[in-house]
């Protein structure tokens, strides 16, 4: 009995080196094996998963052929030992332990099929299984095109914080502070010149006071401006310096040499959208069917796909940026529409093979580099250009302000007219009429002649005062300038040009204002250094991909957003860090109230076949 037990141990020792052999290098197998539950291995590359769910297969046929064949022994046996007592117990206990080993075997299997049919099935969890991304990205097998989107991030972040278009924006503020502030004196010294004017200033023309003619009105001679002249250059200056200003304002390259503030700001805010849509690109790049790809790994994807003949031809969508210099290249990225498929065409669902530290094992562990801050690094960029542009929108607000209003004021300064604006007229001497006033109380003396309201018309009459002319003349009055409207103009130049001043200390703070040696520009490029070794470290060879589409299995290193990741970990997927051990529980990225962040990314690594 104890050496039958050792030949069954031998007998599947060298059965499982056997078959392990496949395993050792990615040929062709040399031993025709059969075809058992549904799996027959032809080549080295055969997944783990199948190995072992081969062997469980092949192992309960090998059971069951040897307890049908201990039973056929031990039934001969027991029917040729008629008066050996010793044989026949032997037989019986040969037959026993046969029929006992069949039930534990078929009931084993029946116990798992119940519980679960799918224990029967040995398969270790799949990332895409249970998340939404593809390790590998192409067009599927029957398609001969791999299409792609080319994101030059670093690129783009660059141009959003050109420093040109910056330089060139700060020498326009520079030169619009100084005009706004002569533009501001200009209209104060010219308010100061139409407040000067006044009809007081006109003498009324007395010789038209005539008492034979009931004391008319009359009119008013002189100049009403002590400086018309004055008033008359600081206009003109009014208007030209409103004409300098709009040309800093809204001169175009093409046309007239050199840029204005607003072509600048447009350049600027166009960026900032090709940027602000990078990054929506890469936010969707990260589902089912897209994979987002470094330059590097990307390359050696394309050659591996064309070398395996999968592909005869890449287009690459480049809307962001139609033609990359070598300096460019800095962080670009590639967004691959559709998952690798495997040679068949139809989408296989790829097993990730892991190492485990020692201690308990769950459902499946990821291991990862640092945290790359890539999405961190973008968010500020985007903040830092939004906060630019805001201040540079209302610096060209209040600017236009201050052209309109200089280029109004011109206008109503202007309108200043001379002493034909200005009246006046003859005042009447009443005195009471005793011929028709019986009571001299009703016009009482002591409130003047032809002041008090209440004497009737009946009780008055003109009549000449001695010894004075029987008209008195009224001052000149009324209004030669529009000074309402001329006040209300330079209140607004004065106070656009406050904001102004404002905007502009907030847009030098923004571009020019150092914290540990470094503008907020400077530490921007920084963190994208880093982010960018992070993210060029992150490839596979191109021969390790090839191996990879041809059915083999091969450490594969990929770019997963902090945002998947916090979502795959709720699956009981976890990802620890591979150099401290630690599990990565929080990272930066999308959370409810901030869905406008971009999620830092991690390189993570998995063996990886279809």
């Amino acid at each position: 009995m104890l050496g039958f037990k050792k030949f069954l141990i031998i007998y599947f020792v060298i059965l499982f080196f056997s078959l392990a052999g496949f395993v050792l290098a990615q040929r062709q197998l040399e031993v025709n094996y059969p075809e058992i539950g549904g799996i027959k291995p032809t080549v080295t590359t055969i997944s783990l998963p199948q190995y072992v769910k081969y062997i469980f297969d092949i192992s309960i046929a090998i059971a069951g052929l040897i307890a049908f064949g201990v039973l056929v022994s031990a039934g001969f046996r027991y029917a040729t030992s008629a008066g050996n007592m010793a044989a026949m117990k032997d037989a019986q206990e040969r037959i026993g332990g046969a029929i006992l080993g069949l039930l534990i075997l078929l009931s084993s299997y029946l116990i798992l099929t119940t519980i679960n049919p799918q224990l029967t099935f040995f398969n270790l969890p799949g990332l895409k299984g249970i998340g939404d991304f593809p390790l590998i990205g192409a067009k599927p097998a029957d398609s001969k095109t791999l299409r792609v989107l080319e994101i030059p991030l670093g690129k783009l972040i660059k141009e959003a914080l050109n420093t040109n278009i910056l330089d060139g924006i700060s020498g326009l503020l520079a030169k619009i502070k100084t005009d706004s502030q002569e533009i501001k004196k200009t209209a104060e010294e010219l308010k100061g010149l139409t407040d000067s004017c006044s009809c007081g200033s006109a003498l009324p023309n007395a010789s038209s006071c005539d008492y034979s003619q009931n004391c008319p009105a009359t009119g008013c001679l002189g100049e009403p401006c002590p400086d018309r002249a004055a008033i008359k250059e600081k206009a003109e200056e009014a208007r030209l310096k409103a004409g300098e200003l709009k040309a800093l304002l809204e001169n175009k390259k093409e046309k007239d040499g050199k840029s204005g503030l607003k072509e600048l700001t447009d350049n600027l805010i166009k960026n900032f959208q090709n940027l602000d849509e990078a990054e929506a690109a890469i936010k969707s790049c990260s589902g089912r069917g897209r994979t987002l790809m470094g330059a590097t790994d990307f390359d050696n994807y394309q050659r591996s796909l064309k070398n395996s003949q999968k592909i005869e031809k890449i287009e690459i969508d480049r809307k962001f940026w139609p033609k990359l210099t070598a300096s460019d290249y800095f962080m670009v990225f590639y967004c691959v529409e559709e998952p690798l498929q495997a040679a068949t065409g139809e989408e296989k669902i790829p097993e990730v093979i892991l190492k485990f530290p020692e201690g308990d094992i769950p459902k499946s562990k990821v291991f990862c580099q640092e945290e790359i801050p890539l999405g961190e690094t973008v968010d500020v960029a985007e903040n830092l250009a939004g906060q630019i542009i805001k201040e540079v929108q209302s610096i060209i607000g209040n600017f236009e302000r201050i052209i309109t209003a200089g280029q109004d004021l011109s206008g109503l300064a202007s309108e200043c007219k001379g002493s034909e604006a200005c009246s006046t007229g003859c005042n009447q001497y009443l005195i009471p009429n005793p011929d028709i006033c019986v009571e001299k109380t009703i016009c009482p003396e002591e409130n003047g002649p032809g002041f008090n309201p209440s004497c009737q018309p009946e009780c008055l009459k003109y009549e000449p005062v001695p010894d004075t002319e029987a008209c008195g003349v009224i001052a000149c009055g009324g209004s030669v300038c529009p000074n309402s409207e001329i006040g209300s103009q330079v209140t607004v130049i004065g106070g656009s040009s406050s904001q102004i001043e404002t905007s502009l200390k907030i847009f030098d703070d923004l571009i020019n204002k150092k914290e540990k040696n470094k503008t907020q520009a400077e530490e921007i490029m920084s963190q994208l250094a880093i982010s960018s070794k992070g993210t060029d470290n992150c490839y596979n060879s191109a021969e390790k991909l090839q191996r990879v589409l041809a059915g083999g299995k091969e450490l594969i290193k990929e770019l997963i957003p902090c945002k998947l990741i916090k979502e795959l970990t709720q699956n009981q997927i976890y990802f620890y860090n591979e150099k401290t051990g630690g599990e990565i529980k929080d990272c930066y990225g999308q959370e409810p109230g901030k869905d406008d962040r971009l999620d830092n990314y991690f390189c993570c690594q998995s063996e990886t076949g279809f």
